[in-house]
C-alpha cells in the first residue's frame, strides 16, 4: 500500500516491515532478485517540486518530514508543524490527532489567521491512552483509536473518559498501513490488528457486530477501510473484503496497496498485478506487469498513475482498455534513492523522497521517439 509506513516507536515494539526486507535483498545479495523491465519507455517526466526534507515517517493519512514537517492528504492544508515526539494519526477540517510517543494522544484545533492555518496549541487537549496508538479518528465530543497491543477504545471528550475499551487477542507484529476507525451515525467500526471489523453501538457503549476479515495469525492487522452509504471495503494484506447491501465478498491475494473510488476497487498486488474489481470482487481488469514493485495509487483523468521503485518508472494505465505506458521519472543526482524509497500520495500528487510530482501543475515530459522493438517469432 502506499509504501509500508511506521510511527518510529510503534516500530520498536511492533512493526515488521517490507522496506527492510527489500532493502537485504536488493543490497545484501540476492542474485535472483528479478526487477521489471519494460519493453518499451515511453519518455521521461521531470518531477516539478521539491520538498525541503525528505519523508521519514507516513502512514493512511500523511506524512512526516525530516524537520517535523507533516503533509496530508488535505492537498488544501500545507505544511504543519509537529514536535519531534510526535506522530500525525489524523486529521479533520478541524483538529488533528497526534501521538505524543505512547504516553497521549493529542486532540490540536487548527486556526486560520489571515488564510493561514495552523495548529492551535493553547487549546489541546490530551487523552492518556496508556498505550502506542496505531490509528485513531474524531467524531464531535468522541474519540476512537487502536493501541499497539490490540486494545480499541472509544472516548467521551465532554466527560474524559473512556466510554469502551477492549483488548483484543495479543497480536505480535503488524503492517503499519493501518486503517483508522469509521464513524458512522450511531456506530463506529474498529479495524483491529487481528483481522477483524468490531462494530462498537457509542450510545449502549458496547459491541454490536465482529466480522471477521482474515484470520492469518502473523502481519493480519486491517490495513484499509472505506465505508460509503451501505457498501463497505476492507482489506488485510493477504484478502479483500466486501460487504454489499448485507451480502459479503472475500477475495485472497497478496495485497500492496488499495483504492476504493466508490464504483471499483484497485488492487495492487505484491508479484506486479494491478486490478480492478466490481464491488461484488469479480474482476473487471488485470493487468500484470512481470516483476514490477509498484506503490501507489493516483487516479486522475481517466488514468491510475503508480510508482515502480525497482527502476524509478512511472506507470501510466488507462482505465477505459487498461493497456499502459511507461515513463522514466527524473531523479537526478538522487536516483538512487528510488529503490528503497519512501512514498505517500494524495489524490493528485505524489511524493518520493524529497521530490514532488504533482498533477494538478504543470510537469515537462520529454517522449521517446524510438519505436517498441518488435517481439520475434522464434
Amino acid at each position: 500500500m502506499k509504501n509500508i509506513r511506521n510511527n518510529t516507536t510503534i516500530r520498536r515494539l511492533y512493526i515488521i516491515t517490507i522496506p527492510f526486507l527489500l532493502f537485504a535483498c536488493l543490497y545484501v545479495g540476492c542474485d535472483s532478485q528479478k526487477n521489471f523491465k519494460p519493453e518499451h519507455i515511453r519518455g521521461t517526466i521531470s518531477f516539478n517540486n521539491e520538498l525541503q526534507k525528505p519523508i521519514v515517517a507516513t502512514n493512511n493519512e500523511g506524512a512526516k518530514l525530516k524537520n517535523n514537517q507533516v503533509i496530508t492528504t488535505s492537498e488544501e492544508l500545507g505544511f504543519m508543524s509537529l514536535e519531534s515526539q510526535e506522530n500525525f494519526i489524523y486529521q479533520d477540517s478541524h483538529q488533528f490527532l497526534v501521538a505524543n510517543g505512547c504516553k497521549t494522544l493529542r486532540i490540536i484545533p487548527l486556526k486560520n489567521q489571515n488564510g493561514t492555518i495552523s495548529l492551535d496549541r493553547e487549546k489541546t487537549q490530551e487523552i492518556e491512552t496508556q498505550g502506542c496508538v496505531v490509528s485513531a479518528s474524531i467524531k464531535e465530543t468522541w474519540v476512537a483509536g487502536v493501541l499497539g497491543d490490540n486494545t480499541i477504545f472509544l472516548y467521551d471528550l465532554v466527560k474524559h473518559d473512556f466510554i469502551f475499551r477492549e483488548k483484543g487477542e495479543s497480536i505480535y507484529a503488524i503492517f503499519s498501513s493501518a486503517a483508522n476507525p469509521v464513524f458512522l451515525d450511531t456506530l463506529v467500526i474498529f479495524p483491529t490488528l487481528d483481522g477483524r471489523l468490531n462494530t462498537v453501538d457509542i450510545q449502549k457503549a458496547q459491541s454490536v457486530k465482529n466480522i471477521i476479515v482474515n484470520t492469518e495469525k502473523f502481519l493480519n492487522n486491517i490495513i484499509y477501510l472505506k465505508v460509503k452509504k451501505d457498501e463497505l471495503v476492507s482489506a488485510t494484506q493477504k484478502r479483500l473484503y466486501t460487504l454489499i447491501r448485507g451480502e459479503s465478498y472475500t477475495k485472497d491475494l497478496e495485497i500492496r496497496d488499495i483504492y476504493f473510488d466508490g464504483e471499483y476497487i484497485y488492487v495492487l498486488s505484491l508479484n506486479g498485478i494491478i486490478y480492478q474489481f466490481d464491488k461484488t470482487l469479480s474482476i473487471v481488469h488485470s493487468i500484470k506487469l512481470p516483476y514490477a514493485n509498484l506503490n501507489g495509487i493516483l487516479i486522475k483523468d481517466g488514468h491510475l498513475y503508480t510508482f515502480e521503485n525497482s527502476g524509478g518508472f512511472l506507470i501510466k494505465l488507462h482505465l477505459s482498455d487498461f493497456h499502459y505506458e511507461v515513463f522514466k521519472l527524473k531523479f537526478g543526482m538522487e536516483r538512487w534513492f528510488s529503490k528503497k524509497a519512501t512514498i505517500f500520495y494524495t489524490n493528485s500528487i505524489l511524493y518520493i523522497n524529497k521530490k514532488i510530482l504533482d498533477f494538478n501543475k504543470d510537469y515537462i515530459i520529454r517522449f521517446n521517439n524510438k519505436k517498441p522493438k518488435k517481439k520475434s517469432n522464434k
